[in-house]
């Protein structure tokens, strides 16, 4: 198998975003591009380019008919709880390509390229209180990060570069192995999914994405902020966006339409991706 390129990655997540974005049009289904995907947008009308994965939004509701009735003929959606170890829907290729990943996250067979879609929930009017529940998922989202190193296979392994040898890397995985179960590890993320959903739909003012918080930050949105999207060039095609992208902005990337140093302008998702057939 050859190793796609980043640029080829890229490419491929678009064709994968292009057919997400169809979807949702036709079904009315509201979604946004975010994080360094919207930064692309914002600043690039594309690609950040070093990044390397799409990221995109929808709120709760949304979010469930999506997972519900998104179908393709050569991408699936892996479904939190279910055949996913994580707390946000995957839609993955197939077909086309391999992922190899030190932090293993579905059951079944090797997925491909990927598009990661995350829920936004409502969350608590009060902000010291939102401030909590946010700390309390963003711990117990590490507890699952480093319980799901015991997923990683030897194949995973193989095929990443890293600091460690490769008999190291094994014996660290078969030892979280070991440590953790296949059940364990769904529980952990159960119970994060169950976190997630303190409030129910509608039950207050404000809305939050509390799956998956690598650092801290205050993301603490009026309920409405995606009632209202438009659409935006991206690449060769057009985005879903928040019309007041600004006020989605501002709580994760305060200067997100200033370009970072060299030193961080680093790929992020720890994965390599391969053609099948190449």
């Amino acid at each position: 198998m050859k190793e796609l390129t980043l640029r080829e990655l890229q490419l491929f997540s678009l064709e994968i975003l292009k057919e997400i974005h169809a979807f949702c049009e036709e079904r009315g289904i509201r979604y946004t591009v975010a994080y360094g995907t919207l930064i692309g947008a914002l600043r690039h009308k594309g690609f950040i380019p070093w990044d390397d994965d799409i990221d995109i939004v929808m709120p709760r509701t949304d979010y469930e008919r999506f997972v519900r009735e998104f179908r393709s003929d050569w991408l699936k959606v892996a479904v939190p709880g279910e055949d996913s170890y994580q707390p946000l829907a995957r839609v993955y290729d197939t077909c086309h390509t391999a992922a190899f990943c030190k932090y293993g996250w579905k059951t079944g067979e090797r997925g491909g390229v990927w598009v990661d879609v995350f829920p936004l929930d409502f969350v608590s009017d009060d902000p010291e209180e939102f401030d909590r529940d946010a700390e309390e998922c963003r711990t117990e989202y590490n507890k699952l990060v480093h319980m799901r190193k015991a997923l990683a296979t030897f194949s995973d392994l193989s095929h990443l570069s890293g600091g460690k040898k490769l008999w190291q890397r094994w014996a660290r995985a078969l030892a979280k192995r070991l440590k953790y179960s296949k059940a364990d590890i769904m529980a952990q993320n159960n119970k994060l999914l169950g976190m997630m959903r303190k409030y129910p739909v509608g039950a207050t003012g404000h809305v939050s994405q509390l799956g998956v918080r690598r650092w801290v930050y205050r993301d603490h949105y009026p309920a409405d902020i995606l009632d209202e999207t438009m659409l935006m060039p991206f690449e060769d095609t057009e985005v879903r966006v928040p019309k007041d992208y600004h006020t989605f902005m501002i709580p994760q990337y305060p200067d997100y339409m200033t370009i970072p140093p060299v030193e961080k302008r680093v790929q992020h998702t720890g994965s390599k991706f391969f053609w099948k057939d190449k």
